[in-house]
């Protein structure tokens, strides 16, 4: 687990685009500039407490889950805070029900004392299936997806981070790879459109660098202060018929005093994808190739044409952007995100609890009001067209552990999802 209006419609996303388009290259060099200043800058604004927290905490828990394309089951789910006297954080969750398998991940291991830091994780599943949306960009209805059964879903991760002036300044870079096997193909309400046999199976490598500048008053909890960070993002072609091509990310995100402990928060968030060798687009060689790339609903293949010929940038939709969508709701080669939220403290305090299978230190608790929109495209002047906004109430505690755990309620013009993560999106 990580520890980490409307104004903006039509015509005014198609202004951030172009205003962000080709300034990517302009705001790495300005993050890595600003590193000059940082030491200066960091005596400004006092961190208000320790950004390595010790304080050790657990949680041990039956979740249950009913997640769009993933379907309905429990997660058993054990995770720690500060291990064994360390700064380390571990997790382990197993999947039954719809989906079956383990995953396991520890975070903040210090190499390097408060200096350099390294995190890795592990899923394996033996049985899930996931949502295809038939159609890219914002055009897509609710129903418009096909049902992707997998009986392998792999993945290996690790990243490094470097982290100065109080975690200030952060540069990182990870590796992740991934194995599938595809193994049918559904409509929405279950039947088989496709059987694959044997299973179409799919492997994945993709790495990223970041650069982060957080001049706020907490790296974990910020309520005043500004947080910027830039990434990009490679996937490489696997094979002579995949596009070879880049994602560059932008995020900013300002925090607003309100009182002496609430925030009212606000992010732009823009990912464009650069292609730099195009893919296969012959549709007749693309469905020999690989089931996956001209499901029934989609017999001339356009998803796969559009996504070798453009990229695909970050999607929108899930835990961390437009919450009331499900997980890669809206995929195109240019994404454009704005949210809103206003984090309401109930109160200020230092709080030991031990529930058995909860143990931490409670240092707040909030009730947050949030608004978010956002819209995709394959070319740049297809933002903003069609954008989809959420809105929600979440219930936050924050812990002296550095975890924030929150149950967030999202609506939005395709229903209301529940969300339950640790930690902030942004």
């Amino acid at each position: 687990m990580e520890k980490r209006g409307q104004k903006y419609a039509g015509g005014g996303f198609q202004h951030l685009h172009k205003g962000i388009q080709h300034k990517g290259i302009r705001l790495w060099v300005w993050l890595i500039a600003a590193l000059v200043a940082l030491p200066d800058v960091s005596a400004a604004l006092d961190r208000r407490k320790d950004q390595f927290p010790s304080e050790p905490g657990y949680m041990f828990l039956p979740l249950p889950y009913s997640i769009p394309g993933l379907g309905q089951g429990f997660f058993f789910i054990g995770y720690g805070s500060n291990l064994f006297g360390t700064y380390a954080d571990g997790y382990l969750a197993v999947i039954t029900g719809d989906a079956d398998g383990k995953l396991a991940g520890l975070n903040e291991i210090h190499l390097w004392p408060k200096t350099l830091l390294l995190e890795i994780y592990g899923e394996d599943i033996s049985r899930a299936t996931v949502n295809q949306y038939t159609k890219r960009g914002m055009s897509s209805g609710k129903k418009d997806y096909q049902v992707f059964e997998v009986n392998k879903a792999n993945s290996r991760y690790g990243n490094l981070t470097l982290t100065l002036f109080d975690r200030m300044f952060e540069l990182s870079h990870f590796e992740q790879r991934q194995d599938v096997a595809l193994t049918r193909i559904l409509d929405p309400e279950g039947n088989e459109l496709q059987k694959i046999d044997p299973p179409a199976e799919i492997s994945f490598k993709s790495s990223q660098s970041k650069i982060q500048l957080d001049y706020t008053d907490d790296y974990y909890d910020p309520r005043v202060g500004v947080r910027l960070w830039a990434a990009q993002s490679y996937s490489p072609r696997q094979t002579a018929n995949e596009p070879s091509y880049y994602v560059l990310d932008k995020s900013i995100t300002g925090y607003i005093p309100v009182g002496a402990y609430s925030t009212w928060l606000f992010n732009l968030f823009a990912s464009d994808a650069v292609v730099t060798e195009k893919g296969e687009t012959d549709p007749a060689r693309l469905a020999v190739l690989n089931p996956a790339n001209c499901p029934p609903a989609d017999p001339t293949c356009q998803n796969a044409i559009a996504a070798n010929t453009y990229g695909t940038a970050t999607s929108l939709g899930g835990r961390e952007r437009l919450q009331a969508y499900p997980r890669q709701r809206f995929v195109g080669a240019h994404s454009r995100y704005f949210g809103t939220e206003f984090r309401l403290n109930l109160t200020e305090e230092f709080t030991p609890f031990d529930y058995f299978i909860w143990k931490d230190v409670r240092t707040g608790v909030q009730v947050a009001f949030f608004y978010e929109q956002g819209s995709v495209a394959d070319k740049p002047a297809e933002i903003g067209k069609h954008p989809r906004s959420s809105t929600g109430i979440g219930l936050r505690m924050v812990t002296a552990s550095g975890a924030v755990y929150r149950a967030d309620l999202a609506g939005g013009d395709e229903g209301i999802l529940p969300t339950i993560i640790v930690n902030y999106p942004y």
